[in-house]
């Protein structure tokens, strides 16, 4: 298995961030403070753990950005491209906090849009 110090390190800054994650908690995944590749590891595992437990929709915490010039201000355009390239999902940044991603996995009927 692993045995570097800076995943089991994320993986308390994940584990502090979501205090109550399991499967019953999969509509919020917080992903700020972390890095890029780790918060989109993450993330694809997020994805996966929520088609198994066949949630409708999830919301993915990005940050803002605006309190550190490198992490959190990258991970919202590198975690919105990883999900352009998911296929089976619609999501969009949501209206009123642009620091968290909604992520629907009712696949959307072909020719509509919405």
């Amino acid at each position: 298995g692993l045995t570097s110090g800076s995943t089991a390190m994320c993986g308390e800054i994940f584990a502090s961030n979501n205090p109550r994650y399991s499967m019953n908690r999969l509509q919020r995944c917080d992903l700020h403070g972390l890095h890029v590749d780790e918060a989109l590891q993450f993330a694809e595992a997020h994805l996966v753990r929520c088609r198994e437990a066949r949630i409708d929709k999830t919301m993915l915490v990005v940050g803002r950005g605006s309190h550190s010039q490198s992490g959190t201000a990258r991970i919202r355009p590198a975690m919105l491209h990883m999900l352009s390239s998911t296929g089976g999902i619609v999501h969009g940044v949501h209206e009123k906090n642009e620091g968290c991603i909604m992520v629907d996995f009712a696949v959307p009927v072909s020719g509509s849009r919405g």
